[in-house]
């Protein structure tokens, strides 16, 4: 049975919301199923379901979209790749744990095709499921600038790239969400 987090009558209704959060998450943190309560209407105590689900597991992951002149740096996947074999996308992979998002591009950039970029800033979210567990993932686009290298790529990961403009971009990539990123490009070149 679920039980509502215990109440403190003696503070400030001010401060009462707040105490009562803050007790929330040091029971959660205790991994007990509690409910928050939520706004009261004429005296009433409404409960706020919080920890209905047990906690889910999902990857973090970026998308790093290089630009050079103007275009797009845009990789054909391998066909041997379980997901999406053979479709041509923008530069993804997940964050490493202790790792920042900034350091995570930057990692998987030079790992899938050896070049070094200088992340600008976040421009998309997406979300997704993947593979035979079909495991969640989250994540976040950052427009990146080419610094220097040669194309390099990593066989088992791509078979082929193309400098894109984003009108090519678009015609090329399939997926929604790598759309909704280019897009967004669109706008600030």
């Amino acid at each position: 049975m679920r039980k509502s987090i215990p109440r403190l009558k003696n503070l400030k209704k001010k401060n009462n919301l707040s105490l009562e959060r803050s007790m929330f998450f040091k029971l959660a943190s205790q991994k007990r199923n509690y409910f928050l309560p939520s706004h009261r209407h004429a005296g009433q105590s409404d409960i706020l379901p919080i920890m209905g689900k047990p906690p889910g597991i999902f990857n973090v992951a970026v998308e790093g979209i290089v630009i050079k002149d103007g275009k797009i740096l845009i990789t054909q996947r391998s066909y041997d790749r379980s997901h999406a074999p053979g479709e041509w996308e923008i530069l993804t992979g997940r964050v490493d744990q202790g790792e920042t998002f900034e350091e995570a591009v930057k990692r998987e950039v030079k790992e899938e095709v050896g070049l070094e970029v200088e992340v600008q800033e976040p421009i998309n979210t997406f979300h997704f499921y993947y593979g035979p567990e079909n495991a969640e993932h989250l994540g976040v686009s950052f427009l990146c600038k080419y610094v220097s290298g040669e194309v390099t790529l990593d066989k088992n990961e791509q078979i082929g790239f193309k400098w894109a403009s984003p009108e090519e971009a678009e015609k090329l990539i399939k997926d929604k969400s790598i759309l909704s990123s280019i897009q967004k490009v669109k706008k600030l070149l």
